[in-house]
């Protein structure tokens, strides 16, 4: 399932040492490339957006704590063409999927 995980602005890059943001940028490269991370996009203005494809939401939780997130605000997502799709459904049958 995908969540879209929003932290907020902290400053701390603008006082870490480089070789701890080179560790940041290797750890985001490698969820990148093995597909548990979907994108990571810095904010104008402050702060991060992620967006995770996570097996459950208890296996979200112990991932944010494992990396020390514990102030993020996290929302599930759908994607479009599967949205779209269940609207389609209930147009022709007037039932939901279960």
């Amino acid at each position: 399932m995908l969540y879209m995980v929003s932290l907020k602005s902290s400053n701390k890059l603008a006082n870490a040492p480089v070789e701890v943001i080179e560790k940041l940028r290797k750890g985001i490269a490698g969820a990148l490339s093995e597909g548990h991370l979907k994108s990571a996009c810095v904010k104008v203005g402050g702060g991060m957006v992620l967006i995770v494809d996570s097996p459950s939401n208890q296996h979200l939780t112990q991932e944010l704590r494992k990396h020390h997130i514990t102030d993020a605000e996290v929302v599930p997502l759908v994607p479009l063409v599967a949205f779209l799709d269940a609207h389609i459904e209930f147009k022709k049958t007037g039932k939901h999927e279960v």
